[in-house]
């Protein structure tokens, strides 16, 4: 399968998944009180809120933001690209 046949699944598979869209102003405060808490950045911050407000976990593929919260109160929030089942 070529690349453009590839991406072109990809799409497709994409466009079949239901997204659900949250606002962000009510994770503002949070976010930023993680932000600073944490040392990180408020984007990423967002998506720990929202994990957080959701009971659930954030996927992610930022290394660096992964290991720096690894020991923190948020690890079981948190779920490495690579290690999803």
């Amino acid at each position: 399968m070529s690349n453009v046949e590839t991406s072109r699944r990809i799409l497709q598979e994409f466009k079949a998944v239901t997204l659900q869209i949250y606002p962000s102003e009510p994770l503002l405060e949070t976010a930023v009180d993680m932000a600073i808490a944490l040392g990180q950045t408020v984007y990423d911050c967002f998506y720990l809120a929202l994990a957080v407000k959701q009971r659930c976990q954030m996927v992610t593929a930022d290394e660096k933001f992964y290991n720096a919260l690894l020991s923190s109160t948020y690890v079981s929030n948190l779920l490495w690209v690579e290690n999803i089942r």
